[in-house]
């Protein structure tokens, strides 16, 4: 009797399992991307007074946190969606939000320097001690790389820039290719005279 009740359950947990069904990532990519798309339209509606009451206590507060690196908010849920819809088959995970992050960080920064204090208290936090310590261009030069850095954080885009733009000392090397070199260092160590001593 056991052993019959014991096999039902089995049975009819395994049927259980079978029926549940999960939304793929492919599908989940491409909801958080049109929800995205969407957050990014409504931070620019908010700003032209066109988003209600909720938009203008949105706008207030972050411009208050972000002066105008507020619109580096639409913009970047423009760039996640982008990436979201690009990367379907792959995991979004780390390195994209450490991208995102990296992206305000540096953005708030550049505007804070370049246009006199209007990057809001969060621009005024970053850019305060970098041009204390390093001066203007100094601040300005890592904030461009830290925001060149987040966007290929963002997009993955190594591999691409690796296969596209490097230079062939810095490209790896195929099979053939280490074979032929192998082959003429093979062949100078022939012709070259042995020296003794």
């Amino acid at each position: 009797m056991l052993k019959w009740l014991h096999k039902t359950t089995n049975y009819m947990g395994r049927k259980k399992q079978e029926k549940t069904h999960t939304l793929q990532r492919e599908t989940i990519h491409a909801v958080i991307a049109i929800i995205l798309f969407v957050i990014a339209i409504f931070f620019m509606l908010a700003a032209f007074g066109y988003a209600g009451i909720v938009g203008e206590k949105i706008y207030g507060g972050l411009t208050f946190l972000l002066g105008i690196g507020y619109f580096l908010l639409p913009l970047l849920c423009v760039l996640l969606s982008l990436s979201f819809s690009r990367e379907l088959e792959r995991d979004f995970a780390l390195p994209q939000s450490l991208g995102a992050g990296l992206f305000v960080v540096s953005g708030l920064g550049l505007i804070d320097i370049m246009s006199d204090t209007n990057g809001g208290l969060i621009g005024g936090i970053i850019s305060s001690p970098l041009v204390a310590l390093l001066d203007v261009y100094a601040s300005v030069i890592i904030l461009i790389a830290l925001l060149g850095i987040s966007l290929l954080f963002m997009f993955d885009l190594g591999s691409y820039l690796q296969r596209e733009f490097s230079f062939p000392f810095f490209r790896k090397k195929d099979a053939d290719d280490i074979d032929e070199e192998e082959e003429s260092l093979i062949e100078v160590r022939r012709q070259s005279p042995r020296l003794s001593f």
